[in-house]
């Protein structure tokens, strides 16, 4: 490994006191231009210690969200068309929570639902003795 490599490889390793990776743009940027073979190397050692290191129980939601995102990237022609339908796919999603927190605030505040909230009854009925 080159020293380059070794300096771009200790800038994105995760800071875990902060929770965060550190990111060092120049640095990633040259070994991307030097050697794009150990960039995507290194970028999906960097997703996959990302991934590894969050819950559990998202793990595998955010492996399936790389594939989406890895399918993207091969279709696309270049990587400026990769970035902008990512994007879309973000923004998707944006838009498909807020839809639903819309929906969800109309159910909780219709008046409808409140009035039926505010009639509810129920009879207790005692057994035994």
């Amino acid at each position: 490994m080159s020293s380059f490599e070794k300096g771009a490889e200790d800038k994105t390793k995760p800071d875990k006191s902060a929770g965060r990776y550190e990111f060092d743009f120049s640095a990633w940027k040259t070994l991307y231009e030097n050697d794009p073979l150990a960039f995507e190397q290194q970028r999906q050692q960097v997703i996959d210690e990302l991934i590894q290191s969050a819950p559990e129980e998202y793990q595998h939601r955010l492996n399936g969200l790389m594939f989406r995102v890895n399918a993207v990237r091969s279709r696309a022609s270049n990587p400026m068309h990769a970035c902008l339908e990512i994007s879309k796919l973000m923004w998707n999603s944006v838009a498909d929570l807020r839809a639903f927190l819309e929906d969800l605030g109309y159910v909780i505040h219709s008046n409808e639902i409140i009035e039926k909230r505010s009639k509810s009854s129920a009879v207790i009925l005692q057994f035994g003795g």
